[in-house]
């Protein structure tokens, strides 16, 4: 019984090593006045079911940084009075997936 248990631990240590995981970056931009925008929602949906899988808010200089595992998904940016931004994503070859800029529009 003792080395079942040590070899499950074992097992399952090395199943979560192989998990991947990638970092989202982007910078969201105010399109009135093309300046960093703090405090936007940025959020990652399950591109299947719609439902969020993660998120945060941007920082001070407009940029936000996010987890993910791999899959297919919709990211999502924001902010009360301005129309939501959509971009699609699928984590790949690469464990840094760089947005770029997103501009957020009235």
């Amino acid at each position: 019984m003792k080395h079942l248990i040590i070899n499950l631990i074992l097992l399952l240590g090395t199943v979560t090593c192989f998990a991947q995981n990638y970092v989202i970056t982007g910078k969201v931009i105010d399109g009135s006045n093309l300046k960093p925008f703090e405090f936007v929602d940025v959020t990652i949906h399950d591109a299947s079911n719609d439902k969020i899988i993660t998120g945060e808010f941007t920082d001070i200089d407009g940029e936000f940084k996010i987890e993910v595992g791999e899959g297919n998904y919709v990211l999502r940016a924001s902010f009360m009075g301005y129309k939501t931004a959509e971009k699609a994503i699928t984590t790949g070859t690469e464990q840094t997936i760089k947005i770029g800029r997103i501009v957020l529009k009235e």
